[in-house]
């Protein structure tokens, strides 16, 4: 049986903390106290958890005397650096055996905040629980594409974003999935699926982005081109679905650079195209790997020069609001240097995650999709574990299935019953000229009944 151990906490200053002691095993408390004259930020008291990280947040003894407010070292930690006025820096290192997720190295900005995030030092059995996942992964998604209608400033829920995203606002979203030999096929479903679940989460926002997904081992291989206009997220969301991994037969490599070179060249050729939609475009990269890359070269060399191609000349540029990479560690043979370098860093948010199996991460995007929030995803068809359940809890859902001479696959498709008569759902549900008896509605699934089609209405 291995012991449990957190992070040491006695890097602590300014303050005491209590106790002191040489190992602090799962279960362990510590409480922490300021020295007369600062005031205490972050948890009073924290508990050493079951995986090896520290409940609440960092504590912090601060005098309010400087421009900048004081760091904090979290535990594991050593800090360098004591002075915290415009320009000041503040440098991190792990104690001997632990990786660094966060920035080691923080600047004091002129608007008394500091680049990058706070950093955190862990063992290499720690890994995200599903829920710690959640909470920092949906919070961050949500600073990111809560739209606002007016020039308001972003409010507390927001985080630190600075810049807004406006309705009818532009947003790139690029995914990138790990089909090295290495995940094989049925881990590589489940990444697909939590993309997919990604996808749902982004539809319950009132943006519309552009999608582009690829999927890499030795080669990259595109699975919806962002720079084709005529995808929508319908065709997006079915292209992925349907996408085979089988056509990265006989690849054993795991070239993580080649993937986000990918990504490079798409976003040039959108600038390229129309540069003033482009930086005015929100960016978004969500990267889901098992491990290591093994060929092809760095990977945040090429995460700098997307980072060049956006505007971003150092850390808390302006333009930092319109790139948010997030990358997802899969499995025990992580090199969590290489992803944290890869992952952006922004005040308060978390981008990157470690997440001990496939299993853990598909829990992970299940429970961002909580049902509440996507039954009005209009027109994409999620498949129900218990369809009685669902049908009683959401009797207004209904299922269509279309057919077309060309086609030999069923379309299904979800949409909202809005009066007896009516039916909302989704465009690319149907296909030019379909013959309506090709189309059916299931009101009940549990019954197996379905109802026919008497006409359409497009609204624009």
């Amino acid at each position: 049986m291995r012991w449990i151990i957190c992070p040491d906490p006695t890097g602590f200053k300014d303050g005491e903390v209590k106790p002191w002691l040489g190992e602090y095993y799962e279960g362990s408390n510590t409480s922490y106290s300021c020295f007369e004259g600062y005031t205490l930020r972050g948890s009073p008291t924290r508990t050493c958890q079951p995986n090896g990280k520290w409940s609440g947040e960092t504590a912090i003894c601060d005098n309010g005397s400087d421009y900048c407010p004081n760091p904090g070292t979290p535990p594991g930690c050593h800090r360098n650096g004591e002075r915290f006025g415009i320009d000041d820096k503040v440098t991190y290192q792990c104690d001997t055996g632990l990786f660094m997720f966060g920035s080691a190295e923080r600047v004091c900005q002129e608007n008394h905040e500091w680049t990058g995030t706070e950093p955190a030092c862990y063992y290499k059995n720690t890994y995200d629980t599903p829920e710690e996942a959640v909470r920092g992964f949906a919070a961050s998604i949500d600073a990111l594409l809560r739209v606002e209608e007016s020039d308001a400033p972003p409010n507390k829920k927001q985080l630190g974003r600075k810049i807004v995203l406006k309705k009818g606002g532009k947003l790139h979203i690029y995914i990138i999935l790990d089909a090295s030999e290495s995940v094989g096929e049925e881990d590589f479903e489940k990444s697909k699926k939590c993309a997919l679940n990604f996808m749902e989460k982004i539809s319950s926002y009132e943006v519309e982005p552009k999608w582009g997904i690829v999927s890499f081992a030795t080669k990259t291989k595109k699975i919806v081109d962002i720079v084709d206009e005529t995808i929508d997220m319908g065709k997006a969301y079915s292209q992925l679905k349907d996408f085979d991994y089988t056509k990265h037969d006989l690849q054993y490599g795991t070239n993580i650079k080649g993937a986000l070179d990918s990504v490079y060249k798409d976003m040039s050729f959108l600038k390229a195209r129309n540069r003033k939609e482009f930086e005015e475009a929100r960016n978004v990269i969500l990267l889901i790997t098992d491990g290591k890359s093994n060929m092809g070269g760095i990977p945040q060399l090429v995460v700098r020069k997307i980072r060049s191609l956006i505007g971003i000349t150092h850390p808390g540029h302006d333009k930092e609001e319109f790139l948010d990479i997030y990358v997802f560690g899969v499995g025990k043979d992580i090199d969590e240097d290489e992803i944290n370098l890869i992952a952006s860093k922004k005040d308060r948010e978390k981008h990157v995650f470690k997440l001990k199996d496939p299993e853990k991460l598909a829990e992970t995007f299940e429970q961002m999709i909580i049902v509440d929030d996507s039954v009005g995803l209009c027109g994409l068809y999620r498949e129900e574990d218990n369809m009685k359940v669902t049908q009683e809890k959401y009797p207004w859902r209904v299922s269509i299935e279309s057919t077309h001479p060309d086609v030999t696959q069923i379309t299904k498709c979800e949409g909202a019953i809005v009066s007896n008569r009516h039916v909302l759902t989704s465009a690319h549900c149907f296909v030019l000229n379909q013959n309506l008896t090709d189309v059916k509605v299931i009101i009940n699934p549990t019954q197996g009944k379905k109802h026919i089609v008497h006409t359409t209405h497009q609204h624009n």
